[in-house]
């Protein structure tokens, strides 16, 4: 971390469903032992975006017991994610932009999206390319075709 600097507030809303948000979370950790960062996590939820998603699959992939998807139909926290949910709508518009979200710098972003965690000094120069792109007024897209698959480690 730089002496002196004062934190960037990064506000990271993921679903734990989703790999490539996991993958997000878990790059912001290693950002955050090189820069740093007030980061904070929320949850949110795919499914009112994704209704009929079959969630099964998604924990078997992920290598958890098909059996924790029983949870996805228990009511008892339904309220509370969707209120941190919707707290993530892009403010300007309070349009949903996508799982991993995140607010830099007062922004509101999807993304980036990896198929792998970097780590130390990559993670955070990663971060740092990120910012910059993200201070251009008129940028708020950058995509391409996804390549190989997911890693964990």
């Amino acid at each position: 971390m730089t002496n002196g600097t004062a934190p960037t507030r990064v506000d990271c809303s993921f679903d734990p469903a989703c790999p490539f948000a996991w993958i997000t979370s878990r790059r912001l950790l290693e950002v955050e032992r090189e820069r740093p960062l007030d980061l904070r996590f929320h949850v949110m939820s795919l499914s009112p975006h994704n209704l009929g998603t079959v969630i099964t699959d998604s924990l078997t992939e992920l290598g958890l017991p098909g059996g924790l998807a029983a949870a996805a139909h228990d009511p008892a926290y339904d309220d509370a994610v969707r209120r941190s949910h919707e707290a993530d709508a892009e403010p300007d518009s309070g349009a949903y932009v996508g799982t991993p979200t995140i607010h830099v710098d007062r922004t509101v972003w999807f993304g980036p999206v990896l198929r792998a965690v970097p780590r130390g000094e990559r993670a955070a120069e990663l971060f740092d390319s990120f910012r910059v792109l993200a201070t251009h007024p008129d940028f708020f897209e950058l995509k391409r075709t996804r390549t190989g698959g997911l890693s964990f480690a």
